[in-house]
């Protein structure tokens, strides 16, 4: 029979210890929550980034503000597996690359530049295939860009997407494309296994409407709870008004909160939201984009409100005259958001 000394026990307990402790190094061990906001601000001293970070707290501490010289920013989008993002600058035809350190701060990258893209809105990124999808609205058309990390300088799309009406919210997910149609069109359009489809005339694998709304504007869509929301912007001139007070709001927009959206897609029909957030007290004036936070325990719907500028948080489970959970104001344009949530 062996003996083992006491000494020999403990180096086994601390080697078990040790193997233990690498083998979750790669587990994380908080949790991340990073509100992006692309600033649609023209002026070249305007920080047209700005981070929310946390987005899921009590209350929506000042954002960290980025000038990545993408004026008139429009669509933004982010891959944290490699660390990746792109944000659309509208006036110069170009998309920014940036990636973010690790102690949070935004670092600029290579950008490049599409003379063809006319009017740059909405971004969806399939990370995957790193794939990059720009809506363009006036001229009717999706972008698509393959190997979009590696891209710089001038370049033309690898494909053109024709649509049939005005693209500017659009959402990707599982190889389907999702893309709102602006104006008085009130529809959302499905594009399946999109990446087979190739350049000119598209025509979409399905389409719902919202016959109740007035003009869509951002989209966004959760595979895992199969939830897309899209926002209603009422009267796109109303005027903007500078420091508004609560009565002061212009508050003729909303959220449309649609649940199990793909058996709805199959239908091809109108659909009536499972609910609609909407009203005064929502402060919701030109709500243009939109991100949904699926984790369990916060189900929160984050807005970009561009006229009274300043983002808005609801909860999934809010309906009709709600005013924010949360919100903060901000001096500039807030246009398009993305929101990093793990």
């Amino acid at each position: 029979m062996k003996n083992y000394s006491i000494f020999s026990i403990s180096a086994l307990f601390i080697a078990a210890t040790i193997v233990t402790s690498c083998s979750k190094d790669d587990e994380p061990t908080v949790s991340v929550s990073k509100l992006f906001v692309s600033n649609a601000d023209t002026d070249p001293a305007v920080a047209n980034l700005s981070i929310f970070d946390p987005a899921d707290g009590a209350t929506l501490a000042a954002p960290m503000t980025y000038n990545t010289a993408a004026p008139d920013g429009n669509g933004i989008v982010y891959d944290a597996s490699s660390n990746v993002g792109f944000q659309v600058s509208r006036s110069t035809k170009s998309i920014k690359l940036f990636s973010v350190s690790s102690t949070g701060s935004v670092m600029n990258g290579s950008s490049f530049t599409d003379a063809s893209l006319a009017s740059g809105r909405g971004a969806a990124y399939d990370a995957i295939n790193k794939v990059l999808y720009v809506a363009s609205n006036t001229d009717s058309t999706i972008r698509v860009y393959n190997n979009a990390p590696a891209l710089s300088g001038t370049v033309t799309a690898n494909k053109v997407f024709k649509l049939n009406g005005q693209p500017w919210g659009i959402a990707f997910a599982a190889n389907k494309l999702m893309v709102l149609i602006d104006l008085d069109r009130k529809e959302i359009q499905l594009f399946n296994n999109v990446n087979s489809i190739a350049s000119g005339t598209v025509t979409p694998s399905n389409k719902i409407t919202i016959p109740s709304s007035t003009r869509l504007h951002g989209l966004t869509y959760d595979a895992s709870s199969d939830v897309l929301i899209a926002t209603e912007i009422g009267a796109a001139a109303a005027p903007a008004i500078p420091n508004p007070t609560v009565a002061a709001f212009n508050a003729d927009g909303g959220i449309y909160i649609i649940e199990g959206a793909l058996a709805k897609f199959t239908a091809n029909a109108a659909v009536t939201p499972d609910r609609t957030i909407i009203g005064s007290n929502t402060k919701l004036g030109n709500p243009v984009d939109v991100k949904f936070d699926a984790r369990s325990g916060k189900k929160l719907i984050y807005i970009a409100e561009k006229a009274n500028k300043s983002i808005l948080v609801f909860r999934l489970t809010d309906s009709g005259n709600m005013a924010p959970t949360t919100m903060a104001t901000v001096t500039t344009l807030p246009e398009a958001i993305f929101l990093d949530a793990r």
